[in-house]
């Protein structure tokens, strides 16, 4: 699975494999966002990690229409323990160590918090499109279907304060995972 850029009138990325049918989801949602006005960049972020989550599913054998919340968890439990790719890697005797003058974080041996919640917002995206294209057309595999990232919305938290007019809240996604805070240390 490669992402490679493309220009058809607007910049875009396209997911390109020896089985066509395994990407055409994920290249026409790419279209999509290209359409939307969407960054270079972020065409770029979202196709790499949809390319590595259709090798992923590829690669242990689940068809992209039968996903669940379970699989997706499993996904997400290898991304966080896999090796860290691109342009930063860790040098291990400094990882998460501050460089004396920068007062900069060398970078960890471990994905932030952030990177996994990037990831499930590409994933959670790319479901919430196939899911409304496919109840717009009322065809398609996705029609009627519940995002399997995205917590469902008959899990509403209810604030049962009087004199509020707020809507009720909903739960976060119950993949997501916090994010640390950096506590400056005061200097003596």
């Amino acid at each position: 699975f490669k992402v490679v850029p493309m220009f058809d009138g607007i910049h875009s990325f396209q997911v390109t494999c020896e089985d066509e049918s395994l990407v055409a989801e994920v290249n026409a949602y790419l279209r999509h966002l290209a359409t939307c006005g969407r960054s270079p960049y972020t065409l770029r972020s979202y196709a790499q990690g949809l390319a590595h989550f259709i090798e992923w599913l590829h690669q242990h054998q689940i068809l992209l229409t039968s996903v669940d919340s379970q699989q997706i968890a499993s996904h997400i439990g290898e991304f966080a323990r896999s090796e860290k790719g691109g342009a930063c890697q860790p040098d291990p005797p400094r990882a998460d160590q501050v460089h004396p003058k920068t007062r900069k974080s060398y970078p960890g041996l471990q994905r932030k918090n952030s990177t996994i919640n990037h990831r499930l917002s590409v994933l959670t995206g790319f479901f919430e499109f196939c899911i409304h294209r496919d109840n717009l057309r009322r065809q398609g595999d996705w029609q009627n279907c519940i995002n399997p990232v995205a917590p469902s919305t008959s899990q509403a938290i209810s604030h049962t304060m009087t004199g509020r007019d707020q809507p009720p809240r909903k739960r976060r996604g119950e993949f997501r995972r916090r994010k640390t805070r950096q506590i400056p240390k005061q200097l003596s």
